[in-house]
């Protein structure tokens, strides 16, 4: 019997951005090691990536699933 991953929906920028406020409040984030790479080609702080999630806006352009349908979603924004 082949099982199929069932696709959570997919969140609307209102909730998305609720979320990653909700989860950016009690710490409970991480930097995964492809932004660890840019940030520092691009040389952003992790206080610059925590004003982003704060501030920014969901791209829903560069939204992606992963191969377990897992949605990954990018969050854009400028720093100051």
């Amino acid at each position: 019997m082949t099982r199929k991953a069932i696709l959570a929906p997919k969140l609307s920028k209102k909730d998305l951005m609720t979320k990653v406020n909700e989860h950016l409040k009690v710490g409970n984030w991480a930097i995964g090691k492809h932004a660890i790479l840019r940030m520092s080609e691009r040389n952003i702080s992790v206080p610059e990536i925590e004003y982003i999630l704060r501030n920014g806006f969901n791209n829903a352009k560069k939204d992606s699933k992963t191969d377990n349908n897992i949605w990954k979603y990018a969050i854009d924004g400028r720093t100051i």
